[in-house]
């Protein structure tokens, strides 16, 4: 299911530009580049579509990397890097 900000749009259409680089590679290669160079691990995981999603974030800093993943595990792609990432309650933001 794809969803648009512009289908929503009675006037001129609106989009978000998601600055990524989507980098693909070997899942293990991608596990370790991440754990090993990053100090990031798992947090969360879920499934889009037919692939696996996988939230890694370092401990300590907040940086943190979105996975995605086939589903015989073969090959993964981190597909957002980002920072600052934490917990937030039922209340939101």
């Amino acid at each position: 299911m794809m969803f648009s900000l512009a289908a929503q749009a009675q006037t001129s259409p609106k989009y978000i530009d998601v600055p990524t680089t989507v980098q693909c590679a070997d899942t293990s290669d991608l596990i370790k580049y991440l754990q090993e160079t990053h100090k990031e691990f798992p947090v969360m995981a879920g499934v889009v579509e037919k692939l696996l999603m996988i939230v890694w974030k370092h401990n300590q800093t907040g940086d943190f990397s979105v996975t995605l993943s086939t589903t015989d595990g073969s090959m993964s792609c981190m597909v957002v890097v980002g920072t600052k990432l934490r917990t937030v309650n039922e209340k939101g933001l």
